[in-house]
């Protein structure tokens, strides 16, 4: 089996937001992700097409948000993996 990947490196939070756009409904999902440079963070992911169950994601949100995505999310049937 060929695996279908994207490499994103050294991204800005808007930089990802637009991967996250256009990458997500095209079924990929990120395999891998980190997030550094404190103060100025920068963004690396490895997106792969891969079959699975339907996700979602939040980005560049405090913990209450967090708390509210994640209720909400629950509530609709998702799980934290």
């Amino acid at each position: 089996m060929a695996l279908d990947f994207i490499v994103e490196i050294d991204r800005t939070a808007a930089q990802h937001q637009q991967d996250f756009n256009q990458l997500r409904p095209l079924g990929y999902s990120p395999i891998t992700l980190s997030v550094y440079q404190p103060g100025n963070n920068l963004y690396s992911a490895v997106w792969a097409r891969v079959p699975g169950p339907d996700w979602s994601a939040v980005h560049n949100i405090g913990a209450a948000d967090f708390q509210k995505a994640f209720n909400s999310s629950t509530a609709a049937g998702y799980q934290p993996v």
